[in-house]
């Protein structure tokens, strides 16, 4: 019970201060459109986008908002050393980190919903019709970013270097999340089954579920 009331009085201090800042919110905003707004204009209004082209625009975008701002999601415990009167609250340390990877997870499907709107209404209307399917490798895709994103968040808030160590880290360690929510994406829209894609996205996401929840201790005392 300490644990989940730590993880809701998280959630809410963040959610509160997001409401004040609106600084994740905006950048969120912003990198969706503006990276719909560079393939249009790299491929030309009159390029048809399909699955393949469509989807990896939504993944692209995803990456961004991963690196950029998820990232620097543990970055507003800094002032006043607010880390240290969180972790002094009754609940695991780990309420935390999940606090934060639901904060970022609701980053993502706010972008992904935003960049499926400007990609087009045929698509979308194309993955209503395996909506629950759709829902499904949107939400294991972001819930791999928003895992590896606020680990390597975590990482970079204790370990010095972290201006190399993040940005680095979140480039590489996202990578196959990426290609397996990419192809499932484009296999959706295609039609075709869900298969070895799916199962290497939800493989990747329980990895990255158990190794931040085994070494967080670790990182937090580095």
């Amino acid at each position: 019970m300490a644990s989940m009331r730590k993880w809701v009085l998280v959630v809410v201090k963040d959610l509160q201060i997001e409401w004040r800042r609106k600084d994740f919110g905006a950048a969120t905003v912003g990198l969706g459109i503006m990276a719909v707004v560079v393939f249009r204009v790299t491929l030309g209004a009159t390029t048809r986008l399909g699955p393949a082209l469509a989807s990896a625009m939504l993944w692209i975008d995803c990456a961004y908002v991963g690196i950029i701002t998820i990232t620097r999601i543990y970055a507003r415990e800094v002032p006043e050393n607010a880390m240290l009167g969180l972790g002094l609250m009754p609940g695991g340390r780990i309420a935390i980190f999940l606090a934060k990877v639901f904060l970022a997870l609701m980053f993502l499907q706010c972008n992904q919903i935003l960049v499926l709107t400007l990609i087009g209404h045929g698509l979308l209307l194309q993955a209503l019709n395996r909506a629950v399917w759709f829902e499904l490798i949107l939400l294991l895709g972001g819930l791999g970013i928003a895992l590896v994103g606020t680990f390597v968040s975590a990482v970079g808030f204790n370990v010095a270097g972290d201006d190399v160590v993040t940005p680095l880290l979140a480039a590489l360690l996202p990578l196959p999340v990426l290609i397996c929510a990419a192809q499932s994406t484009a296999d959706l829209w295609l039609g075709k089954h869900l298969g070895l894609w799916l199962q290497g996205l939800i493989g990747y996401d329980v990895v990255f579920l158990v190794l931040p929840m085994a070494l967080h201790e670790f990182v937090w005392e580095v």
